[in-house]
């Protein structure tokens, strides 16, 4: 340190004026005796100087004295001593308040990074707790200092996710597959609804958004796979109806408009059938299939999923056709198991002119083979198809197609 005495003489003789008012100021921001009372801090004289020996650093003055057990300002930083004249590093508490001395003894303020985490000191150096923010970012300080970061933290009842930076996050956050919303406060949105771009959303006790059937009191509502509640509208295919409100209005029976089918006969000819395809119908009768497995004894795992969406369109192709050609042959000349994107395509029951899905029902559950083919347990999914074939003055023939998959197929 010798060598550098010029250098610290110079600055001492630079600075002497100037330092005393911005010692003034720096005491007044810190409440100086806020951070230890009864100390007196001393500006450096044109002789001052930093001095080491075996244990330590000590900072002796102009004087010839030493700074000891309190804080010193040089050179614009901040330095406590301890009670012998040695420079402090690391954390120290003072009259309730703790501060970071850093490896070179300057005192930390503002953001830190002490180990793995950050801390913030305000303009004294004291350490922060609780909130802290930063223009327009807010951040959370625990209550030993450590800055929140990429995780959960519950604050006064609420609960508060932070990203990697330690930014508190606001809006729609994906963890997994599960997804919560995040106030513009911060909070999560829990256990109640929330309006988000005009739409509404349910999120349980743990703040997970909702999806599916819900039930408040005796009101069930439906949210979509996106968590958004439905209203006035038809929902799971068409077979159950929430009005404006997103209430679900029970024995709500949905009118359809027939349209033109075209029917493929081979060899570049086709002919043409009027009706519609009835949704609703398909899927009371997919239900019913799987309660007549459950209730023959067939165990859980045997209980039907719905078939893929390339298996649904060839039921109802198939739906169509047989009210052209009532026969397990296509009016193409192929088989039901013909369609190339649905190769799981096992096994077919077909109907016609019953009125309704519990009388045709009836009819394959009396059928031997078709009875075998609803309670085969090497099935795994299926898909109802029903057409309405239109036969004039407002009247209909109703044709009815389950086709079975199965994985081993």
């Amino acid at each position: 340190m010798k060598r550098n005495f010029k250098k610290w003489m110079l600055v001492g003789l630079c600075a002497m004026m100037s330092m005393q008012t911005s010692v003034a100021v720096l005491a007044e921001e810190m409440s100086l005796s806020e951070v230890q009372s009864n100390e007196t801090v001393i500006v450096q004289g044109e002789t001052a100087q930093w001095k080491e020996d075996e244990t330590g650093w000590k900072y002796q003055r102009a004087d010839g004295s030493y700074v000891a057990n309190q804080w010193d300002q040089i050179n614009g930083n901040w330095y406590h001593f301890d009670q012998n004249g040695y420079m402090e590093t690391g954390w120290k508490k003072l009259n309730g308040s703790w501060y970071y001395l850093k490896s070179s003894g300057a005192m930390a303020t503002y953001w830190e990074k002490v180990g793995s985490d950050w801390y913030y000191f305000d303009p004294s150096g004291a350490m922060q707790v609780g909130w802290a923010k930063s223009g327009t970012i807010w951040y959370y300080l625990k209550p030993d200092g450590r800055m929140t970061a990429n995780q959960w933290e519950q604050v006064s009842g609420n609960w508060y996710h932070f990203d990697t930076n330690g930014v508190m996050q606001t809006g729609w956050l994906k963890i997994g597959n599960i997804w919560y919303y995040l106030k513009p406060s911060g909070n999560m949105t829990a256990n109640q609804w929330e309006q988000v771009s005009g739409n509404w959303y349910h999120f349980d006790a743990n703040g997970m958004m909702q999806t599916g059937w819900l039930q408040l009191g005796n009101t069930w509502y439906y949210l979509k796979s996106n968590g958004a509640m439905a209203v006035n509208e038809w929902v799971e295919r068409d077979r159950y109806y929430v009005d404006s409100n997103g209430v679900y209005i029970p024995g709500k029976k949905k009118t359809y408009t027939d349209n033109i089918y075209t029917i493929d006969l081979g060899n570049g000819q086709t002919t043409t059938v009027k009706g519609h395809i009835d949704v609703q119908m398909e899927s009371q009768i997919f239900d019913m299939v799987n309660q007549y497995r459950k209730e023959q004894g067939l165990e859980e795992q045997a209980i039907l999923s719905p078939g893929s969406a390339a298996m649904q369109a060839a039921v109802d192709t198939r739906a169509v056709e047989i009210s052209y050609s009532f026969s397990h042959t296509r009016p193409n000349g192929l088989t039901p198991f013909s369609f190339s994107d649905a190769p799981e395509i096992c096994a077919e029951n077909i109907a016609a002119g019953y009125p309704n899905a519990q009388s045709v029902m009836t009819g394959w559950k009396n059928s031997p083979g078709h009875n075998a083919n609803m309670l085969e347990y090497i099935i795994d999914s299926g898909s109802i198809g029903v057409f309405a074939k239109y036969v004039g003055t407002n009247s209909y023939t109703y044709y009815y197609v389950q086709l079975f998959g199965s994985e081993w197929f």
